[in-house]
């Protein structure tokens, strides 16, 4: 588990840069609230909160397709990411255990398959995962996934009907669309 800068230690903050396009854009403030709800409801002490300016920013979240490039600082990073895959990514940039920034990169436009081939998943599962790579951005690698909760690393999806009642899940539990209830305590940890 990496671990942040002391300020973000210290103000218990995590400033999250808005650089999402498309049809992410809409769903960006809900991923917050989601994220915020959860680290809530299981005593975590940390708060994201949008701001305006990048390079303040701890974490910078954009949508990618491809071979993107992104700074920090005078260093150029460059990552490429499968844009209709239902996977994101979250690079922390720092030194040894030290993280400094992250960026995190979701998929453009993301695909479920559903019966007549593949179409764009709807926004509970892409709610899903851009909670997933925030969980991510705490500190946690893919060493740390579960396999009972939001954190798992092999989520099942299941297609809908319609866009919006697609669900991702997990393995041995119930579907985590209650996620998005708004019953507090509504995400099962089995």
């Amino acid at each position: 588990m990496a671990k942040w800068i002391n300020s973000v230690i210290s103000t218990g903050r995590l400033d999250v840069y808005n650089n999402i396009q498309g049809r992410w854009a809409r769903i960006f403030r809900d991923g917050l609230s989601d994220i915020n709800r959860l680290c809530r409801q299981y005593d975590i002490p940390i708060e994201f909160r949008e701001v305006r300016d990048q390079d303040a920013a701890n974490i910078v979240i954009a949508t990618a397709n491809g071979p993107t490039t992104f700074r920090h600082g005078s260093q150029a990073f460059r990552f490429s990411v499968e844009g209709s895959r239902l996977h994101g990514h979250m690079l922390p940039i720092g030194t040894g255990e030290i993280m400094q920034k992250a960026f995190i990169f979701l998929p453009e436009n993301p695909m479920i398959s559903a019966p007549r081939g593949s179409r764009p998943t709807g926004v509970k599962v892409m709610r899903a995962m851009q909670v997933h790579e925030y969980i991510h951005s705490i500190g946690l690698s893919d060493r740390d996934h579960s396999g009972n909760d939001i954190f798992t690393g092999q989520p099942t999806y299941r297609t809908g009907r319609s866009p919006d009642t697609d669900e991702a899940g997990i393995r041995s539990g119930p579907l985590v669309s209650s996620l998005f209830s708004k019953r507090p305590n509504a995400v099962e940890n089995r």
